[in-house]
């Protein structure tokens, strides 16, 4: 099985020639030894390999390349990952004390990848992994999930002032980037390669699912309080039709039990190149929230605080059902009475109900010829602009 089915990368699985390695001093002069034995351009004969490297490793104390270091291991039947200093990419940073294999099934792991999706990213150039956020909490975060995935990494930071807020930032060594290649992560802006999830993060435990979407509506979500809702967002070239990221999620929702409803938000045009259209995924109803507050682990305080308002919200409003239809028509008049028109969070805000519910019984109001819209649902760059209605004027 592959890594995009496991989650879980060896350092075989990696690119061997584009991987180096610096060994723990007692094996380093363990096989500096074996080999003097046996005589370097001998031994480099006999694993056809450049006598010219394995001279250069044992001389330096340089770094050797991983496909050499295996064979020369395999050769003395010695293992040599539980003896590895560190690793590195011909170029960038390393990883000390790797932590061999690399297992992306832990909630660090589900994190690191939710993060890469969300506001991180792997530059198509550099093919070097970043993460920015305004957040300090999550740049925090995503450093301490990258150290409990990988070892000691060694990561540079920086940060921008931008507008009213400074973005932090964390780029790291190219060879974190190797390994979510293995992974299915793609390189380049994902507004035009429309990542999908990797498809092992489907097959973990419901409790690994709720950290991923944690972590995606730490990055990428919006808490809703007035609309009672929580959403997510993603944009992509608008000929691609839909959002795969949010597609994947509303698949990974479905196992635990949460309905949602994937729409387009808006289209804006780009100087680099095609249309792009902005994609959001709704989750509302008070059980389905309170349900994701009790089991998601959300890192930003504001938005946790949020959804924990949101939750409570919610009043207990029971109708009789033979009075029902005289029972919204009054909060309908009531409303309409004061501003002109209503809406579905206006009914929603005087009834206590889900605005999903409150948006469907207008919808039912309006087939029986007792409601009218008056300006139906606008998308614009800032957001939606709720339908109007009226009561007709014999009710």
């Amino acid at each position: 099985m592959t890594a995009q089915q496991t989650g879980i990368v060896y350092l075989e699985d990696l690119p061997q020639e584009k991987i180096y390695v610096s060994l723990k001093n007692d094996l380093f002069q363990s096989l500096n030894k074996e080999i003097r034995k046996i005589g370097i351009f001998k031994f480099a004969r006999r694993l056809n390999v450049s006598e010219r490297t394995i001279n250069h490793w044992l001389t330096e104390g340089t770094l050797v390349r991983l496909d050499v270091l295996i064979q020369v291991c395999h050769h003395f039947n010695i293992n040599y990952q539980n003896h590895i200093s560190y690793l590195r990419g011909k170029t960038g940073g390393k990883i000390y004390n790797p932590k061999l294999p690399f297992d992306f099934t832990s909630e660090a792991g589900v994190r690191l990848i939710a993060s890469i999706l969300g506001d991180g990213g792997i530059s198509k150039k550099r093919k070097i992994a970043c993460y920015s956020n305004t957040n300090k909490d999550l740049i925090r975060g995503f450093l301490y999930d990258a150290k409990r995935v990988f070892g000691e990494v060694e990561c540079t930071s920086w940060s921008i002032q931008k507008k009213n807020s400074i973005v932090s930032n964390v780029s790291s060594p190219p060879i974190l980037s190797e390994v979510f290649f293995l992974l299915g992560l793609k390189a380049g802006k994902k507004v035009e390669i429309n990542p999908h999830i990797p498809e092992f993060i489907f097959t973990l435990s419901d409790q690994h699912k709720y950290t991923f979407l944690s972590q995606f509506i730490d990055d990428e979500g919006t808490v809703n309080v007035a609309g009672k809702h929580v959403s997510l967002t993603s944009a992509c070239l608008e000929k691609y039709g839909k959002s795969h990221l949010l597609e994947d999620i509303q698949r990974l929702l479905l196992p635990l039990d949460i309905l949602c409803s994937i729409y387009p938000s808006k289209v804006y045009s780009s100087k680099r190149g095609e249309p792009r259209k902005t994609w959001k995924l709704q989750i509302n109803g008070s059980i389905q929230l309170k349900k994701l507050y009790e089991y998601s682990n959300i890192r930003s305080q504001e938005k946790k605080e949020r959804l924990y308002r949101l939750i409570n919200s919610y009043s207990l409003t029971i109708f009789r059902r033979r009075d029902i239809l005289e029972t919204y028509i009054n909060f309908m008049r009531k409303i309409q009475t004061i501003q002109g028109f209503f809406t579905s969070l206006d009914l929603a805000n005087e009834t206590g109900r889900a605005e999903g519910s409150c948006r469907n019984m207008i919808a039912k109001y309006q087939k029986l010829g007792i409601a009218t819209c008056i300006q139906p649902l606008v998308l614009t760059s800032k957001g939606a602009v709720y339908g109007r209605y009226v009561l007709d004027p014999l009710i």
